[in-house]
């Protein structure tokens, strides 16, 4: 086993930048200590469950809990919760105990500072074993504590066609409207675009979806166009046929756009780099996906899993589908009673019930309260992202 690095407490220490208890990328890696390995996040097959991989930053001394069936993926068999297992014990901590069945308690070594992990197994109740471990990856640091974040997305109105920045604790702001006469609401298709600072919407034209976007940083109406910088974008233009874009929902990440399309078809637009000012924006190809899956899916809403890198599709008060983004492999389903879906700062989805909002499960599609929150203005006509003020463009994953 290695020694471990002994440190005390200062001033100098960098704060966390991780998102904490959300999986939501790589924290500081501290001063020398395990790395673990990094094991996949996604399923591969239909038998056992998937656990996936958990990160986590505290202060030394400090106790967390940590929900692991919050993060593990049914098979095809429910999940036991009696058989969550640590395989590989952490090697820094001063206690790792099991709270509830799924639930352990890890508390920080009052004189380490750097990177601890461990290993942890589970069963359906079949007796199938997850076919990977998955594993939490600790990061103990001097950092000061961190408030908890409100939940935050944007949604549009259910008639009017206005957009609504969200957060639990103040209730809603209207971020713009669209007062053009030739379009008709609600706004749907909503996705977030924080490399560039959009807002991508869809709006009825002539009796038809038409792709447009919301320059939020300059306050200013982009239009959005085919390659040859001149045909709108609707379901016609994408070779959609029928199709009609304002149906589905929308997501955007890493520079491409994901529409839903009635049916089993979502498309997948690279996007052009936005000119801050610049008021137009192009995509430069578009491809039809198929999601393998035989039943038609009346599209509620899409989101994108930074987790485990999945497409999340709302089937409308009905089922979530979880595919692959690039190819529509589908991996899982899981029955869900949202019809919109939006991913906050703190790395945690929303959704709502009426005006109410919910914190959302995607592994699991279980709704649940958030304690205090203001009503929503409306019923939500479709929800997104979270957007951040005063960050650089271009930093995507940037925290507010």
């Amino acid at each position: 086993m290695p020694k471990p690095q002994i440190y005390t407490c200062c001033q100098s220490c960098s704060p966390c930048v991780t998102i904490c208890l959300g999986g939501g990328g790589q924290g500081s890696t501290g001063p020398p200590g395990p790395t673990g390995p990094q094991g996949p996040t996604g399923p591969s097959s239909l038998e056992g469950p998937f656990p996936n991989n958990i990160h986590v930053c505290l202060r030394p001394g400090e106790s967390t809990e940590i929900n692991l069936a919050q993060y593990t993926v049914p098979g095809t068999y429910p999940i036991d919760a009696s058989s969550y297992a640590i395989e590989q014990y952490p090697f820094f901590d001063a206690g790792l105990t099991v709270s509830l069945p799924g639930v352990v308690q890890y508390t920080a070594n009052t004189r380490f500072l750097g990177s601890d992990y461990f290993t942890f197994s589970v069963m359906d109740t079949m007796g199938n074993q997850s076919p990977t471990f998955g594993t939490v990856f600790i990061s103990v640091q001097c950092l000061k504590p961190q408030p908890i974040l409100p939940a935050t997305f944007l949604y549009s109105h259910s008639s009017a066609k206005i957009v609504y920045e969200y957060n639990s604790l103040d209730g809603s702001t209207e971020l713009f409207e669209d007062t053009d006469g030739n379009h008709t609401g609600p706004l749907t298709s909503l996705a977030t675009n924080r490399e560039d600072g959009l807002i991508y919407y869809v709006a009825t034209m002539d009796g038809t979806g038409t792709l447009f976007a919301y320059d939020y940083v300059n306050a200013l109406f982009v239009t959005i166009t085919m390659p040859d910088g001149m045909t709108p974008v609707t379901g016609t233009s994408l070779g959609l046929g029928t199709g009609d874009i304002k149906n589905g929902g929308a997501t955007f990440t890493n520079g491409v756009l994901f529409l839903g399309v009635d049916g089993t078809n979502y498309v997948r637009i690279p996007m052009d780099r936005y000119i801050p000012g610049s008021m137009e924006q192009s995509i430069t190809d578009s491809t039809i996906v198929t999601i393998g899956t035989s039943p038609l899916i009346t599209y509620g809403d899409m989101a994108y899993d930074p987790i485990s890198s999945s497409l999340i599709i709302i089937n409308n008060s009905v089922s979530e589908y979880v595919v692959n983004p690039i190819g529509g492999t589908l991996y899982y389903t899981v029955p869900s009673s949202a019809t919109n879906i939006a991913l906050g700062p703190d790395n945690v989805f929303y959704t709502s019930v009426g005006t109410a909002v919910r914190r959302y499960n995607v592994y699991t599609g279980a709704v649940t309260p958030v304690a205090d929150a203001q009503a929503l203005v409306s019923a939500p006509a479709a929800m997104t992202d979270y957007i951040c003020h005063g960050c650089p463009l271009g930093e995507s994953t940037t925290v507010p």
